[in-house]
């Protein structure tokens, strides 16, 4: 069987809009960050989890648009159930500051019993 090159492009409007979504989300985690140092208590705790939140938020949605942003000749769907349930599953790793899921994690086990290893990227082979 002869293999077959499949050459890509890019909506180069959707990436130069996923690296700005990327640089808000940093500055947002970042000027957040900067409160936590200033606040104590619970206070201290709702800030931290605010700057996960958006930094967490914007690593999804920068992924997630830069994905959308390439194009390929054949066709590509997303499982868009597997895409929005990992939005929360991202919120929950980057406060425990890994980018893998931690052990334990529900979603992470249903994924990749369910989808194998596309389970976390969202892709699924139509």
């Amino acid at each position: 069987m002869a293999a077959v090159n499949l050459i890509g492009s890019y909506n180069y409007a959707l990436v130069a809009l996923s690296v700005l979504i990327a640089m808000f989300a940093s500055y947002a985690a970042l000027d957040l960050a900067g409160r936590v140092t200033a606040a104590g208590g619970w206070t201290r705790a709702g800030w931290l989890l605010g700057g996960a939140g958006a930094m967490g938020t914007g690593i999804w949605s920068m992924h997630y648009l830069g994905m959308l942003a390439f194009i390929l000749p054949i066709p590509v769907a997303y499982h868009w159930p597997t895409v929005l349930l990992s939005e929360p599953t991202e919120n929950g790793c980057v406060p425990s500051g890994r980018r893998e899921c931690p052990d334990g994690c529900w979603y992470c086990e249903y994924a990749l019993h369910r989808h194998g290893r596309h389970a976390f990227t969202g892709y699924m082979p139509v």
